[in-house]
C-alpha cells in the first residue's frame, strides 16, 4: 500500500499558533526578573525528562474530562517543591485553558524565540556512540565560525549511522556518516555495473 503524504492539519496549525503565543508569554514572565533561561530550562526538563517517564501525567493533564482542580492538585504533587512558582503557575494556566496539548509547540517556539533574541542557533550532532567534550567543542566552534552565531549543540546517538557523524542545523544536514559513505560507494558501484551492462548491450547490437 502506498504511503500517504502527511499534511499539517488545522489542529497542528492551531497548536503552532498557540504555542507561539504561550511561548512569548512565558518569556515575558521571565524577562523582568532575569529568569528567562531558568524558566526555559524547567520547560525543557518537563518536556524531555518528566513527561516521558510519566506518560499518564500527560494524558491526565491533556484530558478535557478531568476538572482543572484535579489537574492543579496533580501538578502540585508532581512539580511542587521542584518547579519555580512562576513555572508552576504557567503550566496551571495551560491546564485551565485546556491547552496542555500545545506544550510541545510551546517548547519549540520558546527555543526559537529565545535563540532569535540571543543570536543563537540550535544544532544536533548525531553519532554512533558517545563522544567526548572535545569533539562537541570542535563541532560547536566550527559551526560558530561557519554561521557567525552562538551554537546550542545537542547530541543524539544513532547506531545505524555506523560511524562518522551527522550534523543537523534547521533543515540543513551535513552527513559525514560511514553509512552515507557506504551508500555512496554502493550507488557508484551500481551505476558502474549498469553502465557496463548498457555498453555490452550496445556492442552486441552493433556486432549483430
Amino acid at each position: 500500500m502506498d504511503n500517504a503524504t502527511e499534511h499539517p492539519t488545522v489542529f497542528d496549525t492551531d497548536r503552532q499558533y498557540l504555542g507561539n503565543v504561550y511561548a512569548k508569554a512565558l518569556i515575558g514572565v521571565g524577562q523582568p526578573a532575569g529568569k528567562t533561561e531558568a524558566l526555559l530550562g524547567e520547560l525543557d526538563s518537563l518536556v524531555n525528562d518528566v513527561l516521558p517517564k510519566i506518560p499518564k501525567l500527560r494524558q491526565t493533564l491533556e484530558s478535557p474530562r478531568v476538572a482543572f482542580e484535579g489537574k492543579a492538585k496533580l501538578l502540585d504533587k508532581a512539580l511542587g517543591g521542584k518547579a519555580s512558582k512562576e513555572f508552576l503557575n504557567f503550566i496551571k494556566v495551560l491546564c485551565r485553558k485546556n491547552r496542555f496539548d500545545c506544550l510541545t509547540s510551546v517548547h519549540q517556539a520558546a527555543q526559537e524565540i529565545h535563540n532569535e533574541m540571543t543570536g543563537k542557533v540550535d544544532a544536533t550532532l548525531v553519532t554512533a556512540q558517545e563522544v567526548g567534550d572535545d569533539v562537541k567543542q570542535r563541532v560547536s566552534s566550527q559551526l560558530k565560525q561557519m554561521l557567525g552565531r552562538e551554537i546550542n549543540l545537542s547530541v543524539e546517538i544513532d547506531e545505524s549511522i555506523i560511524g562518522g557523524l551527522v550534523i543537523r542545523v534547521g533543515d540543513t544536514v551535513f552527513d559525514g556518516s560511514l553509512a552515507n559513505q557506504l551508500g555512496q560507494v554502493r550507488r557508484s558501484a551500481i551505476d558502474k555495473a549498469n553502465q557496463e551492462i548498457k555498453s555490452a548491450i550496445d556492442r552486441f547490437a552493433i556486432d549483430a
